[in-house]
């Protein structure tokens, strides 16, 4: 399984300290992860029991902001920003970032699920694919062009430039999120990785049939892209401890564990380990992971010190 990597999504819930969120950035840039990642949400359903109310978690952006002071080394990424803010604001606020970090930053991009958050930032919810088309075609021309003229359907703009551009280039990398067909197009025309959330090895092999068909579809688009995974990661070195660690998401979700090891990765080292192989197998070669709260540092440290490196 040569060329994996391996990223952690970092608790950024408001319920906590910011600084825990900015300590296990640290940690987890010492233990060796390629990179660092963080959610999304910027309104959240007052009626909602099953979670916190209102977003529940810190600024995305704001927080990497945060991060790029206390790393120098690990990529720091969104999985993913959602379209409920104006390319612009985007492009600039992303390119700072990336002087900031020295060229660290991975732009995830996805289209969101809570109709009631796109509906109080006044952002068409029905719209929001070909929104978050436009909005990558904008971003893609604000840092890499020194005259932007722009007449779309969501966006117009004639004879911009934004400047300071990005470090990177041409761009930083922009990773699409979602689990379906738009997504895989998505990321075959500007994407550098599709990265779905919580899918299965046979959901994998099926996306990744797709993906073959859309790239012969498209025709002059022949690029290979980063495939990636999103998973909720439980590990303990007691197979009964590890299975406790997942009784969240049997609460969160009403499935069996048995349902949810399908879509997540719950076990021992030895077989967290054949899971990431089943899914190197199908095709994933970037691996981000999410963590039950309040064990991390220990999580951390296990999958790094007794399965990452008899990976890599």
């Amino acid at each position: 399984m040569t060329g994996q990597r391996f990223g952690i999504h970092l608790p950024t819930i408001a319920s906590s300290r910011f600084e825990r969120t900015k300590d296990l950035a640290v940690l987890a840039e010492k233990l060796g992860y390629d990179s660092i990642w963080v959610a999304d949400h910027l309104l959240g359903d007052a009626k909602r029991t099953g979670g916190p109310r209102g977003s529940g978690i810190y600024e995305p952006l704001i927080t990497l902001g945060a991060l790029t002071s206390v790393t120098s080394k690990v990529k720091l990424g969104t999985a993913v920003l959602l379209p409920l803010r104006h390319p612009v604001v985007t492009a600039s606020m992303v390119s700072t970032l990336d002087h900031a970090s020295g060229g660290r930053i991975i732009l995830g991009l996805g289209v969101g699920w809570n109709k009631l958050e796109f509906n109080a930032m006044n952002v068409p919810f029905e719209s929001r694919g070909k929104l978050v088309d436009e909005s990558i075609a904008t971003l893609i021309d604000l840092w890499t062009k020194p005259n932007v003229r722009l007449n779309g359907e969501y966006f117009k703009m004639d004879g911009v430039v934004m400047n300071p551009k990005p470090v990177q280039q041409p761009h930083p990398g922009i990773w699409v999120g979602g689990n379906g067909t738009a997504a895989i197009r998505r990321a075959l025309h500007n994407g550098a990785a599709w990265i779905p959330t919580d899918y299965t090895t046979q959901e994998y092999k099926d996306g990744l049939k797709t993906l073959s068909h859309e790239r012969n579809a498209i025709g002059k688009l022949q690029k290979n892209i980063i495939i990636a995974s999103h998973l909720f990661m439980c590990i303990d070195t007691d197979p009964r401890k590890a299975r406790r660690k997942a009784e969240f998401l049997k609460a969160m979700t009403g499935e069996t564990i048995r349902s949810i090891e399908k879509w997540a990765i719950i076990g021992t080292p030895a077989e967290v380990l054949d899971r990431i192989t089943e899914y190197s197998k199908v095709g994933v070669s970037y691996h981000v992971f999410s963590f039950p709260a309040g064990t991390e540092e220990d999580d951390y440290a296990l999958l790094m010190g007794e399965v990452i490196s008899q990976i890599r």
